[in-house]
């Protein structure tokens, strides 16, 4: 916030046509910000740990050993693919 604020400042104080809603656009950004930072303070504290640690517990147990594979247990590539991937890019 104190970087789009400073940036706006310098390009308003420089003046011209294109820099002239500058700190129009900071305010936005700032305020959209402060949202982002108090609806992030609001859930610091509501959690699912409990929830979580309960399932951790359940998977440990093998009791979701239904849903391995790809999900789980993500898919490495060999070295065939990887090489053709990045010939691929090339």
């Amino acid at each position: 916030m104190a970087a789009s604020i400073s940036y706006a400042t310098m390009l308003a104080k420089k003046g011209g046509a294109e820099t002239k809603n500058a700190i129009d656009l900071a305010d936005v950004f700032c305020r959209e910000a402060r949202m982002r930072i108090d609806a992030n303070f609001n859930n610091l504290f509501t959690d699912h740990d409990d929830a979580a640690y309960k399932l951790v517990q359940h998977l440990l147990k093998g009791e979701f050993d239904w849903f391995k594979g790809q999900v789980v247990e993500p898919l490495m590539p060999t070295a065939e693919q990887c090489e053709e991937a990045m010939a691929n890019l090339a």
